[in-house]
């Protein structure tokens, strides 16, 4: 019939027109929306970080944050193209190298998601690996130190039996960032500590590392047992007090007889709990404290007043 004839004379000629179309559209639609490769940065998680740790005593201290991966995609997909379509993973455990400053360690790049978007997607395939740089794991013990900060309110003093708890921490990380750490000190504001006016007090107070120059570190890669310890002390109230001589015991040899007597210094400064010092005016040293049996001059005797304080009273000699 003259259907069948249409569609059976020159096939072939008409199947080469075919193909021609075909290939006519695929390079418009290409040149419309041509494919472009750009790259993006993949974040990389870095796995068995803790058990580097646990079992070989190895941090990392310096690591690449992410991959480069070169994605292929239409024009008309790149608003939908994101580093959060791929995952990158890093397997600490399994590092190579003989130097810490310069391991080697595997990576994995999955995509997760835009299938339908990306037409290819290529990373290091040939060697996909990276360089990080560990260092060895220690811990160091340190004594808390007692760092006061400004004055004490007037008239109060600060007993010598300043404690902390804990008294000792630890301090963790990598071993090349202990160079400069000197000491661990608790700094204390003491107008803050005699705020409640003496006695004895407690308070929380931050600890901190710090260099050979006495400046505060600030250091994320060390790690403190704890970063707050509990003060203990005393804070003793000051007060001046006079010296009363009571009278003398003994007689001067014959033929001489007793005048007189002083004290010098006729005062003293004395420090105690305020229930001890608040109503104390004078301190009286008794007679028996000066024998002038026999003497045939003026004399200077030397009296040790600590046995004559109250309890609890101690004096700034």
């Amino acid at each position: 019939t003259r259907l069948k004839n249409i569609l059976t004379n020159n096939i072939l000629v008409k199947i080469a027109a075919l193909a021609a179309g075909i290939l006519l559209w695929a390079v418009l639609s290409n040149a419309n929306d041509p494919v472009v490769t750009r790259t993006i940065s993949v974040p990389i998680n870095y796995q068995f970080a803790d058990k580097l740790k646990e079992d070989e005593n190895l941090v990392v201290i310096s690591a690449p944050e992410t991959v480069s991966i070169s994605v292929s995609y239409r024009t008309s997909n790149a608003s939908k193209i994101s580093a959060s379509m791929f995952s990158c993973s890093a397997d600490l455990i399994n590092h190579v190298g003989g130097d810490l400053s310069s391991q080697r360690i595997h990576i994995s790049v999955t995509q997760l998601t835009g299938r339908d978007y990306i037409v290819d997607w290529t990373y290091q395939k040939n060697d996909p690996t990276i360089t990080v740089a560990m260092d060895e794991y220690i811990t160091k013990t340190f004594t808390v130190e007692f760092l006061p900060e400004n004055s004490l309110t007037e008239g109060l003093v600060l007993d010598n039996s300043v404690t902390f708890s804990p008294s000792e921490i630890t301090v963790s990380g990598p071993m090349s960032e202990f160079s400069n750490l000197a000491s661990v000190k608790a700094p204390v504001n003491l107008q803050e500590l005699s705020s409640d006016g003496g006695g004895n007090t407690s308070m929380d107070v931050r600890v901190y590392l710090y260099d050979s120059n006495e400046r505060i570190i600030s250091n994320d890669s060390l790690e403190m047992s704890t970063d707050t310890v509990t003060l203990s002390a005393v804070l003793k109230r000051i007060s001046v007090v006079s010296l009363r001589l009571a009278g003398v015991t003994g007689e001067p040899a014959e033929g001489y007889r007793y005048l007189s007597s002083s004290i010098e210094p006729d005062s003293i400064t004395v420090s105690g709990l305020k229930s001890s010092v608040a109503d104390l005016t004078d301190i009286s040293i008794p007679a028996e404290a000066i024998d002038i049996t026999g003497i045939t001059m003026d004399t200077e005797f030397v009296v040790d007043i600590t046995p004559y304080l109250p309890e609890g009273v101690y004096a700034d000699l």
